[in-house]
């Protein structure tokens, strides 16, 4: 800032260039950063009026979770992987593990195929979800990639979406985690009280049910170490 006589009097702590004082543009961050949140409750909230089928994880046995539809049908069954057990899931008698991929993708990161017993890849998935960041992607047998951004500020009241990587589209499917859902299990999992909205359009995709399986534990893996203050 420069006065009158032309000598330069730098900017006070309390006032930013275009003279509007720090606290104003702190109520502001603070009013958009609200907003936000709650655009995410309402979201969170209008999730069982969402069109399509609606699912739901629920404890099954041996440490297995089960994927079911409203009306009570089951999609898929899943035994996530615990110490050095390999994990596992299910879909209409037909069973696929996870398996790590050989060599390295060209992000370095990690990456596991989705396999049934005759050595058939499904799916790839590359990266992760963890400390709030959503780096996993999937790409189907036809070579098509899906991504998965989180919205909301804590695991409970957050909506996880899968996008085609396609701009434009529509997700597929949504998901969230619903703690009024609660119950009692000797291993809680990634899986505990998820709930997932299959949307119409994607209920005839070849594998949709495989797809859910094996993505529903992202959105908790998101919130996984957490840095400390959150978001």
């Amino acid at each position: 800032m420069t006065d009158g006589d032309g000598s330069v009097t730098p900017f006070s702590d309390a006032t930013s260039p275009d003279g509007k004082s720090n606290d104003f543009w702190g109520r502001q961050r603070n009013a958009a950063k609200a907003e936000r949140i709650a655009l995410h409750e309402r979201e969170w909230e209008a999730f069982p009026e969402l069109p399509g089928v609606h699912l739901s994880w629920t404890p099954g046995t041996r440490r297995t979770y089960d994927l079911v539809a409203s009306e009570g049908t089951e999609w898929a069954t899943v035994r996530p992987r615990v110490g050095s057990t390999r994990g596992w899931i299910q879909v209409g008698g037909e069973k696929f593990r996870f398996e790590k991929l050989p060599g390295s993708n060209p992000l370095g990161e990690r990456a596991f195929g989705v396999v049934d017993l005759h050595g058939r890849t499904a799916f790839e998935l590359v990266g992760v979800h963890r400390a709030l960041r959503a780096g996993t992607s999937l790409t189907d047998r036809r070579r098509q990639s899906f991504r998965f951004p989180v919205e909301g500020a804590a695991c409970s009241r957050s909506v996880m979406s899968a996008l085609p990587d396609r701009r434009g589209d529509d997700p597929i499917v949504r998901y969230r985690v619903n703690m009024r859902r609660q119950f009692f299990v000797t291993q809680p999992s990634d899986y505990y009280c998820v709930e997932v909205v299959v949307s119409p359009a994607a209920i005839s995709m070849p594998e949709i049910a495989l797809f859910v399986g094996v993505t529903s534990h992202l959105l908790s893996r998101y919130f996984h170490a957490v840095p400390q203050g959150g978001v």
